[in-house]
This record gives structure tokens, C-alpha cells and sequence, in this order.
């Protein structure tokens, strides 16, 4: 079975599911082979290229509301990505349990590592 990419944040994009934050990979991975690399790497280049692509492949899009939108009405398409984008930024200190990554608001530790880090000192 075909893994699965699911974003925790809401992203407003035809290929994403809003109500589930899945990725759409059906048509991409139909054919998965764990034992292929080259399936990843084509998962990872489709996902970044949704991103600024205007091009989607139309069937069984999980997010149709946002396709019909960046046909007829790229306004206010841009406007819900970008209310999603802010949303996004606001709520990036936000712990969320299902992320292994969490982001901190920079604090004095994170000024010392970075002074560490791009000092010429040898330690």
C-alpha cells in the first residue's frame, strides 16, 4: 500500500483534503513498490510542485471547491491560500501532538547556539 501524506495544518490547495489534511497521491503512486526510491522521490517532487503548479490532474480531486475556484475565480482562490498561509504562521509555536516537529519562539538559548555556531572560535 502506498504511504500516506497528511498535513496537519490547513492547506487550500485542490490536491489537499481539507477535512483530513491528506495529500492526493492516488494518481502518482498508483503502482507503489516499497523497494522502489524512485516512488518517493516522485511522491516528494509532486508534493512540492502543487505548490506553484496551476496544472492538476481533474479526477477525483479531494478538494474540487478549491480547483473550480482557481478556474473561475483565481482571486478569491488566492485569498483562502493566503488565509491559510497566515492562519498557518500564527500557529507555528503551537504544540500539536501528531507533529514530530516542533517549532519555539526564539529565545537567549537559541542566541547563544547561533553565536556558537557562527563564531571563528575553535572549541
Amino acid at each position: 500500500q502506498a504511504p500516506k501524506i497528511r498535513f496537519l495544518n490547513e492547506v487550500y490547495n485542490p490536491c489537499v483534503c481539507l477535512k483530513t489534511g491528506e495529500f492526493f497521491l492516488h494518481k502518482i503512486l498508483s503502482e507503489w513498490d516499497p523497494n522502489n526510491g524512485a516512488c518517493m522521490l516522485t511522491a516528494m517532487t509532486y508534493l512540492k510542485k502543487i505548490f506553484y503548479s496551476k496544472e492538476f490532474i481533474q479526477n477525483n480531486l479531494p478538494n474540487s471547491e478549491a480547483f473550480d475556484l482557481l478556474v473561475s475565480n483565481k482571486a478569491e482562490f488566492e485569498k483562502n491560500v493566503k488565509d491559510c498561509v497566515r492562519k498557518s504562521i500564527d500557529e507555528r509555536f503551537k504544540f500539536n501532538e501528531e507533529s514530530c516537529i516542533v517549532f519555539s519562539e526564539y529565545c537567549q538559548a537559541h542566541q547563544e547556539i547561533e553565536k556558537s555556531i557562527f563564531s571563528d572560535e575553535k572549541t
